[in-house]
């Protein structure tokens, strides 16, 4: 079977590592390393974690220079401390080269090299994204969104009705949502259907986007201040809206960085604005195939 493989550097410079010019050439090249995964037991507690990892994947360049080129951009991340993105059929590592050893030279003038990978966070992600246009909806409600409980803020009888669109993920997933403005106060909500319990969320910020900006709750971003909840102005400046994310913990159904069980999920929000959702699957390593 083929494989998309890619690998990004941290700023950005993609080498397509499926096609002639950057082929990791069969399965039985770099697919059983990337497959394993580990975790760290303490024999007294019994809890587990887990730790940075390495992998070994051989790539098969078509000249030497295009080589080159790879290890230039990939030493140049080692060096400022950039993390870069491996790529398989969809799912995301994010990963540096460690180190580099060149093997054999092919008789057409290309190159093996055999690349030492780390990741701090050996982590695959799957991050699809569902773009809900604005007056796009279907099953169409003229009284807003019906919450289970009550909050202090009121959504019922909106002037556009809430539309839903549903998608599906295969394993639990966290949700990075971004409004495009024009927008006051934006959320969805997302509600897993599946099986015999209902479990909803709600992700909104108490904000305003004019036409031209965005506002993002990224769960990705919550290891650095102002990454988590924040607004892109229409030149690319960022305001820190951290403070004005809906307040909530896990499993209240308004925690913006709630976690959603795999299986088929339905997204609603109120048709004004336009949103993207990206449903980020997580699992510990490569799936086979």
């Amino acid at each position: 079977m083929s494989h998309s493989v890619t690998y990004t550097t941290g700023d950005g410079t993609s080498f397509d590592l499926t096609s002639l010019k950057y082929g990791l050439g069969s399965g039985a090249m770099w697919g059983s390393d990337l497959m394993t995964w580990e975790f760290d037991i303490d024999d007294t507690t019994g809890t587990t974690k887990r730790g940075s990892a390495e992998f070994d994947v051989t790539a098969r360049f078509k000249t030497k220079a295009e080589a080159n080129d790879f290890a230039r951009a990939t030493y140049a991340d080692a060096l400022t401390g950039k993390y870069g993105t491996l790529a398989v059929d969809g799912w995301q590592l994010s990963c540096n080269v460690k180190s580099g050893t060149p093997g054999q030279i092919t008789d057409a003038g290309g190159a093996l090299c055999k690349l030492t990978l780390f990741s701090i966070d050996p982590t695959w992600r799957r991050i699809t994204r569902h773009t809900l246009v604005a007056e796009s909806g279907t099953q169409t409600s003229t009284t807003g969104l019906d919450y289970p409980t009550d909050y202090e803020f009121d959504y019922a009888g909106t002037s556009r009705g809430s539309s839903m669109q549903s998608f599906h993920a295969d394993v639990p997933c966290s949700v990075r949502v971004t409004f495009y403005g024009p927008c006051t106060n934006p959320y969805v909500q997302v509600t897993s259907t599946t099986g015999r319990s209902t479990t909803s969320n709600y992700y909104g910020v108490d904000a305003s986007a004019d036409a031209g900006e965005r506002i993002v709750i990224d769960p990705m971003g919550r290891r650095s201040v102002g990454s988590s909840v924040y607004k892109v102005g229409a030149y690319g400046e960022r305001t820190n809206l951290f403070d004005s994310r809906r307040r909530g913990v896990e499993g209240s159904g308004s925690y913006v960085f709630a976690t959603m069980p795999a299986g088929d999920l339905m997204v609603s929000w109120p048709q004004g604005y336009a949103v993207d959702v990206e449903t980020i699957e997580e699992r510990g390593s490569l799936p086979w195939s």
